[in-house]
């Protein structure tokens, strides 16, 4: 499928965005630019129902599923024809030992020509961390190394807890929701530390590069 047969195929038609972290401000301009396609997004359309990262919502298919799923889910939700999703996963290298990567996963659903396009990318670029802290002083100088507040990080009571406050954008937010973890659930005066970790806005800017390495499945 050459550019001037992929232009043809979409050229003007009705296009969701299939997201809830904002991605369309990456995503969108490169469809319009090189699709010729009207971009809308799912308002309403709440993709952590299919899992989250940070696994406070369990993923219960693999990345490419999970993809196809919310596509299908913003075809559906949208009553239009073609949809684009993405799935990332953060975790270690399978290939260098000791280093972190996030794989990023776009997918475009074509239901009218019956089309799926996908690309793929991993990247060791990524600020996927998580350090336990004692104090509020101590949160502020960790996300401070971490890029914050231009990345964003999300604080929770333990690893693997269940109480846990994402996307953390300003010192006042970041403040209150430590002192909440910190001195909420004291007793006797003791207060346990509680893990504090960070979430990685650069997603969004990896999404523009897996644009760039697109293939092409025709079922």
């Amino acid at each position: 499928m050459n550019e001037k047969h992929t232009k043809n195929y979409f050229k003007g038609r009705k296009l969701v965005i299939a997201t809830k972290h904002e991605k369309e401000k990456v995503i969108a301009p490169i469809l319009e630019r090189e699709l010729g396609v009207q971009i809308s997004v799912s308002i309403d359309f709440d993709t952590d129902q299919f899992g989250t990262f940070t696994r406070d919502i369990k993923r219960i298919d693999n990345q490419l599923e999970t993809a196809r799923a919310k596509a299908r889910a913003g075809i559906d939700l949208n009553s239009v024809d073609l949809a684009v999703s993405s799935e990332g996963s953060f975790g270690s290298h399978p290939e260098i030992p000791w280093v972190s990567s996030n794989f990023e996963l776009v997918l475009l659903l074509d239901t009218l020509n019956n089309i799926e396009i996908r690309g793929h990318s991993r990247s060791v670029e990524t600020n996927l961390a998580g350090q336990y802290v004692s104090s509020v002083d101590e949160a502020k100088e960790v996300a401070k190394k971490w890029g914050f507040p231009e990345h964003g990080v999300i604080v929770r009571n333990n690893k693997n807890g269940s109480v846990i406050y994402k996307g953390i954008r300003t010192d006042k937010e970041l403040e209150k929701r430590v002192r909440q973890l910190l001195y909420g659930f004291c007793i006797f005066g003791f207060c346990i530390r509680r893990f504090f970790t960070h979430f990685s806005f650069t997603r969004k800017l990896f999404t523009h590069k897996v644009f760039a390495k697109k293939s092409i499945y025709r079922n």
